[in-house]
């Protein structure tokens, strides 16, 4: 006979709690036969490995983040103040900041939209800005739907153009429409 579910009373496995194992070794212990599945210490960190991967998640004491980690390394963390970071472990000046240093990335943020009824209208992105506030400012102030900042010290050469452009797009279609 092998329990399906243990849950410690006494000894090494006091109030520690395994689902595929006799003798979980974290307060909450998944074991499938082969590997652990998951397992939590003190109820803030969760891991899980197998031979092929592994990866935490993990709320730190220290100022209540939960932390996302594979191969360890934090890939996303989410702020105690709700800010989302993705490759950014301090996410400020924005409710999500996403950073990209590999130089293998075409892109930083991807968005694939598909519509396949032609008859309902669809944004792949939309940006909803209200403002709203008295016309008492103390300076002039600026506001954008979408600012962009392109720095570049790039150089291209006489046969191979270095072309910076804010925004750039590049509309097909196929029938009739106004593009």
């Amino acid at each position: 006979y092998s329990p399906k579910m243990y849950v410690g009373t006494a000894g090494a496995y006091e109030d520690n709690v395994g689902i595929g194992t006799i003798s979980p070794s974290t307060k909450f212990h998944v074991y499938n036969g082969e590997a652990t599945i998951a397992s939590a210490t003190d109820g803030v960190k969760l891991s899980y490995s197998n031979s092929k991967s592994s990866g935490i998640i993990d709320t730190a004491f220290s100022d209540n983040n939960l932390e996302f980690r594979t191969n360890g390394t934090a890939k996303m963390w989410i702020a105690n103040g709700g800010n989302v970071g993705i490759n950014n472990t301090t996410p400020v000046n924005g409710k999500l900041v996403v950073d990209s240093d590999d130089n293998t990335l075409l892109n930083t943020v991807r968005i694939n939209h598909t519509r396949s009824d032609s008859n309902i209208p669809s944004q792949a992105l939309f940006l909803n800005v209200d403002l709203s506030g008295a016309d008492n400012t103390t300076a002039d102030r600026t506001h954008s739907g979408l600012f962009i900042d392109l720095d570049s010290s790039a150089n291209g050469d006489a046969s191979n153009e270095h072309r910076i452009r804010g925004v750039n797009s590049d509309v097909r279609f196929s029938g009739f429409s106004d593009a």
